[in-house]
């Protein structure tokens, strides 16, 4: 990933231990990804950041990458 955060980032991009952002104007919903399942993606503390049967993408919002993940061990 591109080294200046934050950036725009594709749900589909998106993996577990990063930090994104959901944003609608002056609406932001952040945390770091704890779980990807095949409608969602959660937070560690349950947020629901994207889910992808819901009107998130076509009515306005957008998922900014704020920290990418840590490197696997």
């Amino acid at each position: 990933m591109d080294s200046q955060m934050p950036q725009e980032i594709k749900a589909k991009d998106v993996r577990v231990g990063m930090v994104i952002e959901r944003r609608k104007g002056e609406t932001r919903i952040s945390g770091r990804v704890k779980d990807i399942g095949k409608h969602y993606i959660l937070s560690g503390v349950g947020a629901l950041l994207w889910d992808f049967d819901l009107w998130y993408k076509g009515n306005g919002w957008t998922l900014f990458l704020i920290e990418d993940a840590p490197p696997s061990e």
